[in-house]
């Protein structure tokens, strides 16, 4: 791995009592073979099972990880999914996200979509194949084919289908800090890709090993993000901030989902 005081990617990992898990999160992050620097904020929600000790071992012995502890948790405190917090610590030109209970399984990951987003300034993100991991056992997401998504696509983004699992992005990071606002208490997927959509398109990237997402009792955040009530004042503030920009197109882009 390459790790300077300038990353070219930052690696954003949350955690929250995934002591059994983080190993395998953090070792698929630090096997990356890159010609440029990268970090790695790991956000810790005030682990209590021992997950914060496992990433400061891991720290004293990786000069890239740059671990945030909160000493409260943030999302018990106010329901607050505290994404924002890693969000804006983040100093590459680029982010990619592996939370501690996924894994990847590509050393080349990196390396090949910073390649293609050095290439291809069109393109706001990018992401790959995933599995999910359910019970010991690997699955396929779903049976309709990933794509790539155009930018109409991402701002009237819908939820479904293959989808663009979290730990398989790299964006850039062009977000400010007024955007870091419509993540609050909200899925930050899918927002992240809305935003994502008035600033470029998105690119499948069909040479990268899957990485794994894991679904179990202890996914947090995504057993509560898709309720019908949250989903709705999602949209309804999505459609705020379309209006705020004064782009009509993407006040119409968001306007089908009122």
């Amino acid at each position: 791995m390459n790790t300077t005081a300038d990353p070219t990617v930052s690696v954003i990992c949350m955690s929250y009592n995934l002591k059994a898990f983080i190993r395998e999160a953090l070792s698929g992050i630090l096997m990356q073979k890159t010609d440029f620097p990268f970090e790695v904020v790991v956000h810790d929600d005030a682990s209590t099972d021992g997950t914060q000790e496992i990433i400061l071992e891991y720290a004293e012995r990786h000069k890239a990880i740059v671990p945030i502890f909160q000493k409260e948790n943030q999302f018990s405190r106010e329901g607050i999914y505290p994404f924002t917090i890693p969000l804006a610590a983040a100093r590459g030109r680029y982010i990619a996200e592996c939370d501690a209970d996924d894994y990847w399984t590509d050393p080349a990951k990196l390396q090949k979509q910073v390649d293609f987003m050095d290439q291809h300034p069109d393109y706001a993100m990018c992401y790959h194949s995933y599995l999910m991991l359910r019970d010991g056992k690997f699955s396929d997401p779903s049976s309709v084919a990933p794509k790539d998504y155009s930018q109409n696509e991402l701002m009237a983004f819908h939820i479904g289908g293959y989808g663009m699992a979290t730990c398989t992005k790299l964006w850039r990071n062009v977000l400010t800090i007024d955007d870091y606002r419509y993540f609050y208490n909200y899925c930050p997927d899918y927002i992240l890709n809305v935003l994502m959509g008035m600033r470029g398109k998105c690119k499948y990237l069909p040479g990268i090993l899957p990485s794994i997402y894991r679904k179990w009792g202890g996914n947090t955040w995504s057993g509560q993000r898709f309720t019908t009530e949250r989903v709705r004042i999602m949209y309804r503030k999505l459609y705020d901030h379309a209006v705020e920009t004064k782009d009509q197109h993407f006040i119409d882009m968001r306007a089908e989902f009122l």
